[in-house]
């Protein structure tokens, strides 16, 4: 039974019960934020999510905290809730590796980060905010690049408005630390039962 607490369509009440976005939410038009595109032949980090949707902005955060403070060697593009879309420009880069972060409904404690199998993706998302299901992006990227690693991270409140939890947010930085020195997986443990290299 999942965990992830989802709630209405964006017509509930915010927390504050005024039933009004947050303006001042530097989050609220991140998904319209240029990404940032960098050399071929290195590492990319794709982020996937909707950053007006409470946890479902773990992927976002972490491109927003990546133009902030670049990592070397890595780009990072914002897929937003439409990572279909922008699947030709990772493959401009020629990467080596991709990185996909998302939510990710696992059942687990929120803000717990796992690796999954792609081939364990299409029924494990919060489908309403994905245009297209994960794993077609997946099979796309996985043509052309060696490494395409998925790491998910457990939400707890997905809804419209909603600010990310502190749990997710921790989460999201822990993913942010991990990419200086990445080797292999990144340390991750696997999701149960997927414990396999793509």
């Amino acid at each position: 039974m999942s965990r992830t607490r989802t709630l209405g369509d964006g017509a509930d009440s915010l927390p504050d019960g005024n039933g009004a976005a947050d303006l001042d939410n530097p989050l609220a038009a991140q998904d319209a934020r240029p990404a940032v595109d960098g050399p071929q032949g290195g590492d990319v980090v794709l982020t996937v999510g909707n950053s007006m949707m409470g946890d479902d902005g773990a992927g976002p955060l972490l491109a927003d905290i990546m133009t902030r403070r670049p990592v070397s060697g890595w780009t990072v593009i914002n897929g937003g809730s439409a990572p279909e879309n922008v699947v030709h420009r990772v493959r401009a880069l020629r990467p080596r590796r991709v990185v996909v972060v998302d939510a990710a409904d696992m059942s687990l404690a929120p803000g717990e980060i796992r690796l999954i199998d792609p081939r364990d993706i299409a029924g494990m998302f919060i489908m309403s905010t994905h245009n297209l299901p994960l794993s077609f992006v997946i099979d796309q990227l996985s043509a052309d690049v060696a490494e395409v690693w998925f790491v998910g991270i457990q939400p707890d409140l997905v809804a419209f408005y909603y600010p990310m939890t502190e749990r997710v947010t921790a989460a999201v930085d822990i993913v942010y630390q991990r990419l200086a020195n990445w080797r292999g997986d990144g340390g991750f443990p696997w999701l149960a039962g997927d414990d396999g290299a793509p």
